[in-house]
């Protein structure tokens, strides 16, 4: 999948965060209240970046909703690297 296809798919799975943070206020207010930039939320919004861990935490009790609902293309990322992980061989010491 090349970056374009990523990013359509990352703005429609952010419709969730997006919706809350309109809930919320503007993108201003909500970057200000998390401690980082305006345009961090936009990039997070529009599916151009991920979020760090620790943001991935502090959105989700920010939006008072569960990591999963907030943030279903990184869950089913990782959920990938997991099985993709379990599936490959790995060398004992």
């Amino acid at each position: 999948m090349n970056v374009a296809n990523v990013n359509k798919v990352n703005k429609k799975v952010r419709s969730t965060f997006k919706s809350l943070r309109r809930k919320k206020g503007t993108q201003r207010k909500v970057a200000n209240d998390l401690g980082v930039t305006e345009t961090t939320i936009r990039n997070i919004e529009n599916g151009h970046s991920d979020p760090g861990v620790d943001l991935v935490f502090a959105c989700a009790i920010y939006f008072d909703v569960p990591v999963e609902q907030l943030w279903p293309d990184l869950m089913e990322r990782a959920s990938k690297r997991v099985f993709n992980s379990s599936t490959s061989s790995t060398i004992t010491l």
